[in-house]
């Protein structure tokens, strides 16, 4: 046994500790005068990265091929001898939810008088919540050692309107936890850590550590681990190395340090030694002008009316304090990205240079890594990808969304579209049908549904298609047999599904091995690459703790499935020494770099926003001496001041992130108020060269804008067959009319299941139609009809719920309009069709139409009318040949175009608007009936001469030539490429 010492050994050090440290400890630190083996060490250092950077350096600066390496690990880890997670009854993270969502639903069942409890009742989210949030308080109290004590003294007037609630569930989980862990031998993950590092302290205490023990780089911000640093600082050969120790601030303001500020733990951590500051030894080079300035802008707010004195008596320059510091301000997240990539590609340039990006914002680095991309350079990231968004996981991560979301369109496409999906057939073979079915039974106005209606459903749609005249031209391509291939991959991916919707409550366990059977349906078995190995692991450890998951259907089994697949990180294999790294900030402790890039300083994300949890709020927290949320602060406070120490440093921050403007982190803007209060312009360390070169990355060399196109299309390539709505578009967008008539392109539908305005006016059309055809005119026939036509569609709650009412609205007033019309007609045409032959210079053209009513007055004339939906042309428009309809389909009876047995005056052009709305229906003259003679010659002169100008080779189809309205939408802007040429084009 060893004795203790009295006296700690506490050094501190510098950002560049790993360095330091491998040096020292190869020269003997901290034993002096004794040779001892290298492989008695004990080094613990905050994180596992850690040990992997410090181990390379040992055998770096030994010069040996051959090093028996001390016991380096991290701190937290202690008891472990590998990375290998040991099996020694600890309870999980899913064990422990698993365990409190027990607990939670029993306290629900036995208080069904709260309104907690029944919400826990109605929603099985909102239950795994709260098991969530618990888990993390248990854990909290756990970690600082803290006793959860109840009553009214705890919670006084703080939550009075749910306390009832409140103090029942803590005080059933708070007596049934321990009852539950000791019968099952259990322990929680905190505990045990807690009890292995108490366990090393007193080893440490008691003399039965053989051989040097460092701690490096931690600042003992938990009980248990003051307790492990107070050891090692008493070992006769131990060494506590403090990260950043501020020596340099003055006394009144080290004693007014609060949890925000980054001394603050280290603050505690001294006070439990009885050391001061004064005490502490420097492990390296002790203070320099940078950490100086990095002291004084962390200086807490109540003594910073010292701020000048301080600064006038330093005895170093604001040059050498800021000289390699430079201050990023982007205008939006994605220039800041990107000028970090740059900076990152400049560095590149030095051989052997290293950089890394220190950033809590996990969206920051994911943009960094792509921009990086472009230069085709890979970067390190610690953090890894979620294993939800790869490979299989991702495939279940759908098929999950697929269930909640009720097979919804959306969801069953995404499915679909993963390339792991096979169904057991050839891939390129699955690809094609996935697409097909995408098509088929997904972009129409009543999707398959659930897995159950499949087979039926296709069937169905399949009919419908086949015999729709307005179908996809892709789907009327099909034949025969490819309808029968798409009929057997609809039946297989059913099978794979249907026995997703059991919804008997069940054990957790049968939940996974459910899914799983699903999934080697859909996607065959597991690869051998890591990430499937990975999930299967996943899988397991769900598995093995699902026993402690109430039992429940599987809607429920799937919320703390989603939970754990998207808590598992995929880790990228580490290098031993990459040249560029992102880290979190717990990663970037002690590490180092020639270029350190600080990113992702803006309010809320470095510092991030406090929360002290939905169970106990401050003053909660306060009785229970739990530390206050702004501890957090204060670490990632010390995060920041530990990378600002580094030589060559930029912080980047943006003003923009988003649609919502940010600002900078409170320790930028006092870092420029220093810098200003010394008298140095704060502009003068704002980059502006990385901001230019990354903007210039997306600018040519020479600019060519995109000009609007005019196609010239052959003569004999060029349509001579024109519906009257063909010729709308030829007069308003003809670009369109060229996109579908001679490139034959047709957009593809939307996703199925939105109520647009296309599918209410075919509903109400078809209705009318159905009706008038039947003859019985009467405001029963007509709902009768539309009960037949709108079938299935009532399912769709936008149609239910709004178009259903409104067209019975109209169904009465239409039946009312048509009685006291009907004494003037003699006959009625619906949906009429009709055709007539032009002659353009030579050329023989065809204006076809349909028309929706041909009346045949009993006065010898024709009424022909519209049906809209929705706001019908203007007389204006009309008259002025842009909506052409009605006056061209007049030329076509005029000219016998819809039968010789039909009179060839017509005597009134007439809308119906059917919107059910106020009024429910309104008959609106297109023309008065003195002009309509007049402007059907007129049109027809117009249309002859319109045609004839596309029969000039010359003559091109423009883009949007008159829509109504300039922000309107055409089916091919993105075609013509419309932003492009109308915002910088010609």
């Amino acid at each position: 046994m060893t004795a203790m010492t009295t006296t700690p050994h506490v050094w501190t050090s510098g950002p560049q500790l790993l360095n330091v440290l491998a040096g020292r400890v190869l020269q003997g630190f901290p034993v002096e005068d004794a040779i001892i083996p290298l492989a008695r060490w004990t080094i613990l250092v905050p994180t596992r990265r850690a040990r992997r950077t410090l181990e390379h350096k040992l055998f770096q600066l030994s010069g040996k091929n051959g090093l028996v390496l001390p016991a380096i690990r991290p701190i937290g880890d202690v008891a472990e001898d590998d990375d290998e997670e040991r099996d020694t009854g600890t309870l999980s993270k899913a064990g422990q939810i698993f365990f409190l969502l027990q607990l939670i639903d029993q306290w629900a069942d036995e208080n069904p008088q709260l309104v907690l409890a029944r919400d826990i009742s109605a929603s099985p989210a909102q239950g795994f919540g709260l098991a969530t949030s618990l888990s993390e308080l248990f854990d909290k109290l756990e970690t600082e050692e803290v006793e959860l004590v109840l009553g009214e003294e705890f919670f006084g007037l703080d939550l009075a309107g749910h306390r009832e609630a409140i103090t029942s569930l803590l005080a059933l989980v708070k007596e049934r936890i321990p009852q539950l862990m000791i019968a099952q031998g259990l322990q929680s993950r905190a505990r045990q850590r807690n009890a292995e590092i108490r366990k090393v302290a007193a080893r440490i205490a008691e003399g039965g550590f053989a051989g040097p023990v460092i701690a490096a780089g931690s600042t003992g911000s938990n009980p248990a681990t003051r307790a492990l640093l107070k050891a090692i600082a008493h070992h006769p050969q131990g060494a506590v190395i403090l990260p950043g120790l501020d020596k340099n601030l003055d006394d009144e303001a080290w004693d007014v340090a609060g949890p925000e500020h980054p001394q603050y733990v280290m603050k505690l951590l001294l006070a439990d030694l009885g050391l001061g500051r004064r005490d502490v030894r420097d492990f390296d080079t002790g203070a320099t002008a940078r950490t100086q300035l990095v002291s004084e802008v962390m200086r807490p707010a109540a003594t910073t009316e010292k701020w000048r004195g301080r600064l006038q008596a330093a005895t170093w320059t604001v040059s050498e304090a800021s000289a390699g510091l430079t201050l990023l301000e982007a205008p939006d997240r994605h220039l800041e990205a990107r000028a970090i990539a740059v900076a990152f590609r400049e560095l590149l340039e030095h051989p052997g240079g290293t950089a890394a990006l220190v950033t809590p914002d996990r969206d920051l680095a994911a943009r960094v890594a792509a921009e990086l991309g472009r230069f085709g350079v890979t970067i390190d990231d610690s953090a890894g990808r979620p294993l939800a968004d790869t490979g299989r996981a991702l495939l279940l991560i759908n098929l999950v969304d697929c269930i909640i979301e009720e097979y919804s369109p959306q969801s069953l496409a995404s499915l679909l579209a993963h390339p792991a999906l096979t169904l057991g057939l050839e891939p390129q073979v699955a690809r094609r049908l996935a697409r097909q079915f995408e098509l088929a039974f997904l972009r129409t106005d009543l999707p398959l549904g659930d897995p159950s209606g499949f087979a039926s459903g296709s069937a169905k749609l399949r009919d419908v298609i086949r015999s729709d005249a307005h179908a996809h031209p892709f789907l009327r391509s099909m034949e025969d047999a490819d309808w029968d291939a798409l009929q057997g991959f609809t039946m297989r991916f059913a099978a794979a599904l249907r026995p997703l919707g059991e919804m008997a409550l069940r054990p957790f366990g049968d939940h996974i091995t459910t899914m799983e059977t699903a999934l080697a349906s859909l996607a065959g078995d597991a690869t051998a690459n890591d990430n499937d190995q990975r999930l299967m692991d996943v899988l397991e450890a769900l598995r093995h703790d699902g026993a402690r998951h109430p039992h429940g259907n599987l809607r429920r089994a799937l919320v703390a499935f989603t939970w754990a697949l998207r808590q598992e990180k995929t880790r990228p294999v580490a290098s031993d020494n990459p040249r560029l790294t992102i880290y979190g900030l717990p990663e970037a402790r002690m590490m180092e770099a020639d270029l350190v890039v600080l990113g992702g300083l803006n309010e809320t994300i470095w510092p991030p926003t406090t929360d002290p949890g939905p169970w106990v709020n401050r003053s909660m927290a306060a009785k229970l001496n739990l530390q206050a949320p702004e501890r957090d602060i204060g670490i990632t406070a010390h995060d920041f001041a530990q990378g600002l120490g580094h030589p060559n440093v930029i912080v980047t921050w943006s003003k923009r992130i988003g649609t919502e403007p940010r600002i900078a982190a409170r320790w930028v803007l006092r870092l420029r108020t220093l810098l200003e209060i010394l008298r140095q312009d704060p502009k003068i360390h704002l980059d502006t060269r990385y901001l230019q070169l990354a903007k210039a990355l997306d600018q040519p060399r020479q600019f060519n804008p995109v000009a609007m196109p005019y196609p010239k299309p052959a003569l004999h390539l060029r349509p001579t067959r024109l519906s009257v709505s063909d010729i709308r578009s030829l007069q308003r967008d003809p670009y369109a009319l060229y996109a579908r008539k001679i490139l034959r392109l047709e957009p593809l539908p939307k996703l199925g299941g939105d109520a647009d305005p296309r599918l209410r006016g075919q509903l109400f059309h078809g209705c009318i139609g159905r009706w008038l055809e039947a003859g019985v005119l009467t405001p029963e026939a007509l709902l009768a009809e539309g009960k037949t036509v709108f079938g299935d569609f009532l399912a769709l709650p936008a149609v239910a719920q709004f178009w259903w009412p409104r067209f019975k609205r109209m169904a009465l007033a239409l039946a009312e309009m048509e009685t006291a019309n009907r004494s003037s007609v003699a006959e009625t045409f619906v949906e009429r069709s009709g055709k007539i032959a032009l002659d353009v210079n030579g050329v023989e053209h065809f204006l076809t139409a349909r028309a929706d009513r041909i009346d045949i007055l009993r006065d010898g004339s024709l009424r022909i009318i519209d049906y809209k939906t929705g706001a019908p042309p203007s007389p204006k428009e009309v008259a002025s040949g842009l909506e052409p309809q009605l006056t061209l389909e007049a030329l076509i009876a005029q000219r016998g175009g819809f039968g010789t047995d039909m009179p060839d005056v017509t005597s009134a052009l007439l809308y119906v608007r059917i919107s059910g709305l106020t009024p429910p229906v309104k008959e609106i003259e297109a023309l008065a009936p003195g002009d309509i003679a007049a402007t059907v010659t007129q049109h027809a002169a117009r249309l002859v001469s319109l045609l004839a100008e596309y029969r000039d080779s010359e003559k091109g189809y423009l883009p949007r030539r008159a829509l109504q309205k300039e922000n309107d939408a055409s089916d091919f802007d993105h075609l013509s490429r419309h932003r492009e040429w109308s915002m910088g084009g010609t």
